[in-house]
């Protein structure tokens, strides 16, 4: 089934009641945790890295699954990541849209796609606007993509009564 991701704000992730206000929401709302997935960007997480971690463990115990969304535009390093232990890991589009003609930016796809690959995370490519992205995005081992690519950014309301499910091309 589709997950539902949810971005965290820095503000979120650094109060201490947003634990026991997500627990009471999915009751509330008889949600399933094992369908949503909490997206953390690293420049939320810099100023209380351990804070992060526990509300990051306590999701998990629900059964939410984590990701690390716009890796490689902060500060945080691998070790981080590592720690995180997080689900996907979604890589900044600023690195994602230079690969073509950056091979450092390359080289740095490819080492958090084989980080990832290593813990089990399945990996993201952000700002995918053309095919040549794609290709080279699909050479390196990306899991998934988002971007203008794949599809505009629609309302919430035309998801939910057509969701966005397509096949990309050969």
């Amino acid at each position: 089934p589709p997950l539902l991701a949810i971005n965290l704000s820095g503000a979120t992730v650094q109060d201490p009641s947003m634990n026991a206000f997500i627990r009471s929401a999915f009751r509330e709302f008889n949600l399933d945790p094992a369908l949503i997935c909490f997206e953390i960007t690293e420049t939320s997480a810099i100023t209380n890295y351990e804070l992060v971690l526990e509300l990051v463990h306590s999701l998990r115990q629900l059964g939410c699954k984590i990701s690390l969304d716009d890796f490689g535009a902060g500060l945080l390093s691998f070790e981080f990541m590592r720690r995180l232990q997080p689900d996907f890991v979604k890589i900044d589009g600023k690195l994602v849209r230079d690969i073509e003609h950056d091979p450092v930016a390359s080289v740095i796809v490819r080492a958090i796609q084989q980080v990832s690959e290593v813990m089990g995370a399945k990996t993201i490519g952000e700002w995918v606007e053309n095919e040549a992205t794609l290709r080279r995005l699909e050479a390196i081992g990306i899991d998934f993509i988002q971007g203008y690519y794949y599809h505009a950014p629609v309302p919430i309301e035309t998801l939910i009564q057509e969701p966005l499910i397509h096949q990309l091309p050969d």
